[in-house]
């Protein structure tokens, strides 16, 4: 068993060549148990080569660690605790889905093959052959595939290819069923919105470097209080009243639709909001608009200098 502490993969400064085509640069994080990480980054930025390597299916130099111990192509004992979906699930076309799924099952009783086929919603097609299944389909399959005998670690590269609005609802409690469980969970997917809400941190990767590494909320408050810092919405019982006073104390203000003012270091929330007491304006509602992680990624990618 892992101690409370204990990062259940580490990855540590590791490069990958293709010839003399180098893809990957110093790529280090770390997964603790119960996480979901989401690993972005655009078409050809290293995703499925980092996932790929974690996985003992190709080489790399540096340290890849599943539970301290160390993974490579001749080492793959640790993958024992690993179930994966990389690329396109490994599937017999001509075995049935429930079939697939006993024949990659080593330790999964009946009853927990059977809430596997529920939860990922193989169950009314388990019977045809895989042959006659949709992108959808597969991609399911290949989940339940990578959840059987209970891994500790679980790496989905775009699990959500595929799949309609109900079947990405299912998909993302499964996700978050599995970290609740104890399981650690390495995600990549390119509906961005999707894996705003169900990753707790994010790993964002271009040209084969790491960009950011932390949780989610770090990510956003990074982003959110650069130099344009972040947006508030407010409704007052006295919008006019308010948007005179405060742009008089130099906050910037804008006044189409809902009044919305901007702060930062030197005009922050709480002068605000005391400034608004102070002159006896009443405060209806406050929310703070914040960019989508969609937006966020595409100003970090542009911005990054790699």
């Amino acid at each position: 068993m892992l101690e409370n502490n204990a990062k259940l993969l580490s990855v540590k400064a590791v490069n990958k060549s293709f010839g003399r085509r180098q893809v990957l640069f110093d790529v280090s994080f770390d997964i603790e148990p119960g996480r979901i990480v989401g690993l972005i980054g655009p078409n050809g930025a290293g995703k499925t080569t980092i996932m790929k390597s974690i996985a003992g299916l190709t080489g790399y130099q540096g340290s890849i660690e599943i539970d301290g111990q160390k993974v490579s192509k001749d080492h793959l004992a640790p993958l024992k605790k690993v179930g994966s979906l990389i690329e396109t699930p490994g599937i017999y076309p001509y075995m049935s889905g429930f079939n697939n799924l006993k024949l990659y099952s080593q330790n999964t009783s009946a009853e927990d093959l059977g809430q596997i086929m529920e939860q990922t919603m193989v169950t009314d097609f388990a019977n045809r052959k895989a042959k006659k299944y949709s992108l959808g389909m597969k991609q399911r399959l290949g989940v339940a595939i990578a959840m059987l005998d209970n891994p500790e670690l679980v790496i989905l590269d775009e699990p959500m290819n595929g799949l309609d609005p109900e079947s990405v609802h299912s998909m993302r409690q499964v996700l978050r069923n599995l970290a609740d469980q104890g399981a650690s969970v390495l995600i990549s997917s390119h509906i961005l919105s999707e894996l705003e809400l169900v990753a707790d941190d994010l790993v964002v990767v271009n040209h084969g470097h790491i960009l950011f590494n932390g949780t989610k909320a770090d990510f956003f408050a990074s982003q959110a209080h650069g130099a344009e810092g972040s947006t508030v919405i407010l409704k007052t019982s006295n919008d006019k009243k308010a948007t005179s006073l405060l742009s008089a104390l130099g906050f910037e203000t804008t006044t189409t639709g809902d009044l919305r003012i901007i702060t930062d270091s030197e005009h922050s929330l709480n002068k605000l909001l005391q400034q608004l007491v102070m002159n006896k304006i009443e405060i209806h509602e406050i929310t703070e608009e914040r960019q989508s992680l969609e937006d966020s990624f595409i100003e970090l990618i542009k911005g990054g200098k790699e």
